[in-house]
């Protein structure tokens, strides 16, 4: 095998995100659209195989079934075509951010179906591991889904790897293909890859001029190409007006500092909640959701 699509961080959701504008039917459409557009892509540049490198679901709590129909019938079309899609788990796909619970998870289902290929296991020529171990050895080409910044961008409080660090610590590794941070890059030194390919879909407010895509990796001579989805997305720009946003914020902290909430904090964070708007409601949940809880 040469030639690679690499992807990640689909994030598929029954829910909306509160940046776009669009019901949950034409949501959901557009997951699909942007999934057929990888295959198409794939087709398109006669890869040998479809690497997602882990996040393809958003969380457990937006997991429906039908997020796992789209999985799965991209996974046998995909197959179908000639290039089989390859997966493993991200930190959004487990609950609590453990591999123990992929068989409690939305994405052990999809691991258990006929045409999704579990790349944790399939090592003939690579090594992946899901989000939360780290058995890489001396292979030559790794999957990792783990914070990766390029070190212009990295600010000093934020704890991330580096593509400098990867390749310090993974030092028989020529490619290394990350996941979780949700801008695509590609970094490369003495012959020596680091390959981010970013967010399928935006969805979030700060991504509006953000362009997905996928990389199209040809492993023998090397050459990396980033091709775009190109699909558009309408932004519900009057949900984000800053000045507001900030008070709700406010009031959500003074509410979590009053005496009738439970010292857990989830628990806190959910009876809060109601006390909001959608808005601030919709941003409470990604906190939970990026927390694992």
């Amino acid at each position: 095998m040469s030639r690679l699509l690499i992807t990640a961080d689909w994030h598929i959701r029954s829910t909306v995100p509160s940046c776009i504008e669009a019901t949950p039917e034409e949501w959901m459409e557009f997951q699909k659209k942007s999934v057929h557009r990888v295959l198409e892509i794939a087709k398109e540049n006669n890869v040998d195989e479809i690497d997602v490198g882990g996040d393809l679901y958003h969380s457990e709590r937006t997991s429906t079934n039908e997020c796992t129909y789209l999985l799965q019938d991209a996974a046998q079309e995909a197959d179908e075509q000639g290039t089989p899609m390859y997966i493993f788990a991200g930190n959004h796909d487990l609950i609590n951010h453990s591999s123990s619970n992929i068989p409690k998870s939305a994405i052990g289902v999809l691991l258990n179906s006929k045409c999704v290929h579990n790349m944790a296991k399939d090592t003939s020529y690579i090594k992946a591991c899901n989000f939360d171990e780290d058995n890489y050895g001396d292979a030559r080409m790794i999957f990792k889904h783990v914070l990766t910044m390029p070190s212009k961008d990295k600010p000093d409080f934020i704890d991330c790897e580096t593509p400098e660090t990867l390749l310090e610590k993974y030092s028989s590794a020529q490619w290394v293909f990350t996941g979780d941070y949700h801008k695509n890059f590609e970094y490369c030194s003495n012959h020596r890859h680091v390959i981010n390919s970013g967010c399928l879909m935006r969805q979030a407010a700060d991504f509006e001029d953000y362009t997905p895509g996928v990389y199209i990796v040809d492993t023998e001579t090397e050459d990396v190409n980033f091709v775009p989805i190109g699909l558009e997305q309408k932004f519900n720009h009057n949900g984000y007006e800053k000045k507001a946003l900030d008070q709700t914020i406010e009031n959500f902290v003074e509410g979590i500092k009053a005496e009738d909430v439970t010292l857990d904090y989830i628990s806190s964070l959910r009876k809060e909640a109601l006390n909001h708007d959608k808005l601030l409601q919709d941003k409470i949940n990604d906190w939970i959701e990026q927390s694992g809880n």
